[in-house]
């Protein structure tokens, strides 16, 4: 029963800053011009200017997820979406307040410092302006692109999500898990001896654990109130919102393992770094100022949130068991007198991309089976099909055909 508890506990806490951030993300695509973020989110200022974006805004870590995947989605660069998704869910007007009311305003203002420098640092490692720039001078310029509507700002939002919903159930599931197990504070006598002790649980809690800047607050300040220091709960603060496992596997499929131990070298090195130049200026000196955690019931919001995630993974979970059932179905089927058809494809940035077009493929009668490949940027199908009807096809999905 805790764990059932937890989990909903999480998913009413994820699901409304989810649904947001997807919102933001669906705007975005509906209001910017086509190649605006390639123009602006490139190059080390395209990361800056990421950084500066993300730090005042209220998304945690799974609410960064749909917005931060936008921004390479649309032509951004993966450095100027990986410095959005370490700085954005670190902080957030919000948090910086709740932050300074239970731990104090030096710790609260190193954390935007923290935040915005482990971005930027990220950012540029990760970068790969220059192949992005390269493959958008190689793509024709479109005179005919047709205006983006409110129901294209949906089904961007949506794509986005479904994208990532295994990763999200896992790392719901996976959080009550360490909730069940380790309560908060429960651990902070074991640790509070050693700085360097207490940052190596901090981190192994933290990294997989889903938890929003703000509610991280009251967490971290149990902790130092069991006797942890303030520069555990600084680790705390910084890798929990800015990871867990839901993060990690949305950030591993949309930019590979090197740019994913990128992400998490800078946000661990970051942290852990930051707790010791912390300690070492004001470690001794800070007087924090403990609070009651303010508790509130969730809100109606939230739970229709929460339901409508749910409903959500459903669907998805639905449809990817559908398409695995017909995918056997096909190659179990006789391929005698069926034609294959391999086409290049433009216009795929994410595994979301590739899903899309794999399930729309399936879904056309003469198609017995669909592979599409994501690094080599090509579909092949087989089935009673032409060259120009596969054509038309991808194209009737929002892709171009090189």
């Amino acid at each position: 029963m805790t764990f059932l508890h937890e989990a909903w506990h999480t998913t009413v806490m994820l699901a409304p800053w989810l649904f947001l951030g997807a919102i933001s993300a669906g705007i975005i695509h509906k209001v910017l011009p086509p190649g605006w973020m390639r123009r602006h989110f490139n190059g080390p200022g395209g990361v800056l200017k990421a950084v500066v974006l993300g730090v005042p805004l209220p998304l945690c870590s799974c609410g960064v997820i749909p917005a931060g995947l936008s921004i390479k989605k649309q032509g951004g660069s993966s450095g100027a979406s990986i410095a959005f998704m370490i700085s954005t869910p670190q902080t957030g007007v919000d948090s910086i307040l709740v932050a300074a009311s239970f731990l104090g305003w030096p710790l609260a203002i190193f954390k935007v410092f923290l935040a915005s420098v482990t971005g930027i640092i990220g950012g540029l490692l990760g970068d790969d302006s220059t192949t992005v720039q390269a493959q958008a001078a190689a793509l024709p310029t479109s005179d005919d692109e047709k205006p983006r509507t409110w129901k294209d700002a949906y089904l961007h939002a949506q794509e986005l999500i479904e994208s990532i919903w295994g990763w999200l159930l896992f790392g719901i599931l996976l959080s009550a898990t360490l909730s069940t197990l380790f309560p908060a504070g429960t651990i902070g006598g074991q640790a509070a001896e050693s700085l360097i002790i207490s940052s190596l649980i901090t981190l192994v809690i933290s990294l997989p654990l889903y938890v929003c800047a703000t509610a991280s607050v009251p967490i971290a300040a149990a902790l130092v109130h069991a006797g942890m220091p303030l520069g555990s709960a600084l680790i705390f603060l910084m890798a929990g919102p800015a990871t867990n496992a839901a993060t990690i596997g949305a950030v591993h499929r949309t930019f590979g393992r090197n740019r994913t131990i990128l992400y998490l070298v800078s946000i661990i090195v970051g942290s852990v770094g930051g707790a010791f130049l912390f300690e070492s200026i004001w470690g001794d000196s800070t007087t924090m100022m403990m609070n009651h955690a303010h508790e509130s019931g969730f809100n109606l919001i939230e739970y229709v949130s929460a339901i409508g995630l749910i409903f959500y993974f459903l669907l998805f979970g639905f449809q990817d068991l559908r398409s695995m059932l017909s995918a056997r179905t096909q190659s179990s089927s006789p391929a005698e007198g069926l034609e294959t058809v391999v086409l290049p494809v433009e216009g795929m940035t994410c595994q979301g991309c590739v899903k899309k077009l794999t399930r729309n493929l399936e879904a056309v009668p003469e198609i017995n089976s669909v592979h599409v490949d994501l690094e080599s940027a090509s579909a092949t199908v087989t089935g009673n099909v032409t060259t120009d009807s596969v054509s038309d096809a991808i194209k009737a999905c929002g892709f171009k055909v090189a």
